[in-house]
């Protein structure tokens, strides 16, 4: 069994050798990624150049007048599209915000509500809502 004094001086070696000042560093050329201007799985083809694909390009280059008056935004979108561009997707924004807790209850009513499947939780919220009414009304 080694001492306690040669266990702090091995941990000490061993954080001395980790420090990033004495540690070589292990990236290598070899080991970056190459830069290609192609996608992955791209395969040249000999028959063509890209003076080829420039000719049939459906995306010639813009011009400096056409990036000048360039806009960001839905102005000049048909009023349909824009409409899809600004509305928000997902659920519509509740009127009264519900607020999130932590509730003790037996296991077995919480089976019993997750047994009837997605909502469970609206389910429940459904019955606690009716509770409450009933108690305001006694």
């Amino acid at each position: 069994m080694k001492s306690l004094s040669s266990r702090s001086s091995l941990r000490s070696d061993r954080r001395r050798s980790t420090s990033s000042a004495s540690v070589a560093p292990t990236r290598t050329k070899e080991l970056s990624m190459p830069v290609t201007k192609h996608a992955p799985g791209y395969v040249p083809n000999p028959l063509y150049s890209q003076e080829d694909w420039d000719e049939i390009s459906d995306n010639p280059p813009l011009t400096d007048e056409e990036l000048a008056r360039a806009r960001p935004g839905t102005g000049n979108m048909p009023p349909e599209m824009a409409a899809a561009f600004t509305s928000r997707a997902g659920r519509p924004k509740a009127d009264m915000k519900r607020v999130p807790i932590s509730l003790r209850i037996d296991p077995d009513v919480l089976e019993t509500f997750k047994s009837t499947g997605p909502g469970w939780q609206t389910r429940m919220h459904d019955v606690l809502a009716e509770a409450a009414r009933k108690l305001k009304a006694a």
